[in-house]
């Protein structure tokens, strides 16, 4: 009995613990900044001023040397941000709830690589080269410009902005990616799902090789499609849009395939 009382007291006070650290880092120019949050949610936003700053907020959990790490460095442009949970804090008495909340600030223009094991990510108005990965979490990427890669195990991709190349993946999720005015393939483009359905808005003077295919689905193209060998089936379509150009490739296990212009 007494065992039992000492574990739910434990187990209360730790749901009722919450702690914040935070910290601001100077920067010049154009920063790269890399976080792996653990379990937690990231959101991004931006400043005009020069500099990252990371505000790390727990529910149910200490940050300290025996609890939460924040394993953080700074070279130059460059700042690193590690978290680190215990094993001990996955016991699950129950009583108790935890969170992870990772708060981002860049200026406008930065490299980000941005990873959480099962949390969410959400970021708006970033330039530059971005990576985005959750293992089970959603992303949810608006007004973007530059490089976009994101990939997610299990939950859905919603991006939008001007971009020069996007390779975006869900294991189980769907896919919805809107590319604005401006955009290009020049690195060629990868748009992937496991079993989830997959959007594509386009600009109406886009031009690509398009490869698009489905294991059980329909397949929906609303451009000009130049046919490669007449190469036209129910599950796959591969010919030039609007002339043809860079790579666009498009699949997914067991969804519909939709590419429409904007």
């Amino acid at each position: 009995m007494r065992l039992k009382l000492l574990l739910l007291a434990l187990a209360l006070a730790t749901a009722a613990h919450a702690d914040t650290w935070n910290k601001t880092y100077p920067v010049t120019g154009s920063p790269s900044l890399y976080v792996k949050a653990g379990d937690g949610n990231i959101r991004v936003n931006t400043t005009d001023a020069q500099q990252i700053r990371v505000v790390v907020s727990t529910e149910g959990y200490r940050i300290g040397s025996d609890a939460v790490t924040i394993d953080e460095s700074q070279s130059g442009n460059s700042v690193r941000v590690e978290l680190r949970v215990p094993h001990w804090h996955g016991l699950d008495l129950g009583w108790s709830s935890h969170r992870i909340d990772i708060d981002i600030t860049v200026p406008r223009h930065a490299t980000l690589d941005l990873n959480t094991t099962d949390g969410n990510i959400v970021a708006s108005r970033v330039t530059g080269d971005l990576r985005f990965h959750s293992g089970d979490g959603n992303l949810d990427l608006r007004d973007l410009d530059g490089s976009l890669v994101a990939s997610t195990g299990d939950g859905n991709v919603n991006a939008d902005g001007r971009f020069d190349r996007v390779d975006v993946r869900s294991g189980d999720g769907r896919v919805d990616v809107e590319a604005r005015a401006g955009s290009r393939t020049a690195e060629g483009w990868h748009l992937k799902s496991g079993d989830g359905r997959i959007n594509l808005r386009l600009p109406q003077d886009f031009a690509a090789d398009l490869d698009a295919s489905t294991g059980d689905g329909s397949i929906d193209i609303e451009f000009p499609l130049t046919m490669e060998g007449g190469m036209r089936h129910t599950t796959r379509v591969y010919g030039h849009m609007n002339g043809g150009g860079g790579m666009l490739d498009v699949h997914t296990g067991d969804g519909s395939i939709r590419i429409q212009p904007l």
